[in-house]
């Protein structure tokens, strides 16, 4: 068991570069979307790197704690322009609230690794995926079908979000001698792998809709 954990912790940190060989490869075949998801993991390689090769917990903590923002940041500019009406004035104010709050943790964390700050992220993430995926099925916009690399991306971001809150709600028992509540880290790692398998599933998604599907 300890050795299959082992594995699965591995896979949980390398498996960041593996949408990032794919969406490197498949670069020309990919829709405007999936270059968005390919820059997120291009910056999560950083803080994944450094937990790999144990760097300091202060270079760590500013790491990912830079890396919040900035998938914060390209995850608006993912769903910025998918939102309209009432939906686009709840994306606005979520975001302007977001930055309020950020601001606060920052101003009052910033010497640690903002768990707070990555719970936040994935709050709001949660929000977005259920708003565009209520919106596409009231407007019924969305294609339940391997090719739509959207529906990759929302599925795994939806499940990744809603589960990881809760990890990152009880950072500080799993560093802080709980045992039981270290078995979150388990959780997490197979979070890990789940979402960016799945940004290549998206990636590879859009290599087939271009390239195999025309053709039928």
């Amino acid at each position: 068991m300890n050795a299959l954990l082992s594995l699965l912790d591995f896979a949980s940190v390398w498996v960041v570069f593996l949408p990032v060989l794919i969406g490197i490869a498949l670069c020309r075949f990919l829709t405007l979307d999936s270059k968005y998801v390919l820059v997120i993991s291009v910056f999560a390689c950083v803080p994944q790197f450094l937990h790999a090769i144990n760097a300091s917990s202060s270079i760590k903590a500013i790491t990912y704690n830079g890396y919040t923002i900035i998938e914060f940041v390209i995850w608006w500019f993912f769903f910025r322009a998918k939102f309209e009406g009432a939906n686009k004035i709840a994306f606005n104010v979520s975001a302007v609230l977001y930055m309020i709050g950020i601001i606060i943790l920052f101003w009052l964390f910033n010497e640690r690794f903002i768990n707070e700050a990555v719970c936040l992220n994935n709050l709001i993430f949660t929000m977005w995926s259920l708003l565009l995926i209520q919106n596409s099925f009231v407007e019924d916009s969305i294609e339940i079908e391997f090719q739509n690399s959207l529906l990759w991306y929302l599925s795994v971001l939806l499940l990744y979000s809603v589960c990881s809150f809760l990890v990152f709600s009880f950072w500080y028992y799993r560093h802080n001698g709980y045992p039981i509540i270290n078995q979150i880290k388990t959780i997490h790692s197979v979070l890990n792998v789940l979402l960016y398998v799945g940004f290549c599933g998206g990636f590879i998604a859009d290599f087939y809709k271009k390239t195999v599907s025309p053709k039928y």
